[in-house]
């Protein structure tokens, strides 16, 4: 009996350290030191950082990116580098951008967001003002992967008037009704959720860019290895980035098809094969939509923008 006893007791302190643990990672504010000079302007507004270039000519159009899950700007960065676009891009809140610029502004017009900072409800609502209050050109593209999918097509739920003069073009997006790939859907099934950020903290502190192969991330391009492991760095705190995933699953679940019809078009591209969400499904949501033109690809995996340039800057018109 002492024995048991003992046994149960040390199980306890150890659970109880783990528990400790993982909320210490939790919590625990990060650091980023990377800085990158932007030749645009930066605008900070609450817990977003919001970036702008101006385009070359009057005749050009607007595209504003919205980043993915763990990703910040720089995943849109080499795509929109030499493109005649005026060039817009907004941050995950409560996320780093690693950018900085000569000219940095608090906008005047950014309000009191009605939603939970992390959600796809919040970062959608900061959207809409970015279109009323930065955009300037008659025809505006939103752009969005992964994550970033959603914040575009929740915009159709909070803003249909702004819906119906754009463009949606969602790269491999997190659609309604659809899911993660098999082995995340296993991952948050059986405890990931939970040990996630021990996982992130662990991933912050080893030298991810050799564990990077491309074998595990075909088709491998340096861009890709650069960003993929840096992404454990991107949330301010780890709370964010569970509360992303949480709230991905709750809007994936009760959003519905009638947002595709809202926009004016849109085009969804399609990976070949994705590691992340589970291609069959996304395809599946994406056929619902009559409006929706569905862009195939090929040797392509979740990250297309910086596995093929060339193949998003034609979905765009850009070539």
């Amino acid at each position: 009996m002492y024995g048991i006893l003992m046994d149960l007791l040390l199980g306890s302190m150890a659970g109880y350290g783990v528990h400790h643990y993982r909320n210490y990672w939790l919590h625990r504010p990060q650091r980023f030191m990377d800085a990158t000079f932007f030749d645009g302007t930066l605008y900070q507004a609450g817990a977003t950082d919001i970036i702008m270039r101006e385009a070359r000519d009057a005749s050009a159009p607007t595209v504003i990116c919205f980043p993915g899950f763990m990703e910040n700007q720089h995943y849109f960065l080499e795509l929109y580098q030499d493109a005649n676009v005026e060039f817009i891009a907004l941050n995950n809140a409560d996320y780093f951008s690693g950018l900085y610029a000569k000219s940095t502004f608090t906008p005047d017009w950014n309000d009191a967001n009605p939603h939970a900072v992390a959600t796809i409800e919040h970062d959608a609502h900061l959207l809409c003002q970015v279109i009323e209050n930065l955009a300037t050109r008659d025809e505006i593209i939103l752009h969005g992967h992964s994550r970033g999918g959603a914040v575009i097509l929740e915009l159709a739920r909070q803003r249909p008037d702004l819906a119906e003069r754009v463009t949606a073009l969602l790269e491999a997006p997190l659609l309604p009704k659809a899911r993660p790939a098999p082995r995340l859907e296993r991952f948050a099934r059986y405890g990931g959720l939970y040990v996630f950020p021990l996982y992130l903290g662990a991933m912050s502190k080893l030298p991810t860019h050799r564990m990077i192969t491309e074998r595990s991330h075909y088709p491998l391009t340096p861009r890709k290895r650069e960003l993929l492991a840096g992404s454990a760095r991107l949330p301010k705190r780890y709370s964010t980035a569970l509360r992303n995933m949480l709230n991905i699953r709750d809007w994936q679940s009760s959003r519905d098809f009638d947002l595709y019809p809202r926009f004016k078009e849109v085009r969804i591209v399609l990976p070949e094969k994705d590691d992340v969400l589970c291609r069959t499904a996304m395809r599946w949501s994406a056929e619902q939509g009559s409006n929706v033109r569905i862009i195939e690809t090929r040797d392509t995996n979740h990250f297309i923008s910086l596995e093929q340039p060339h193949t998003m800057r034609a979905a765009l018109g850009l070539v």
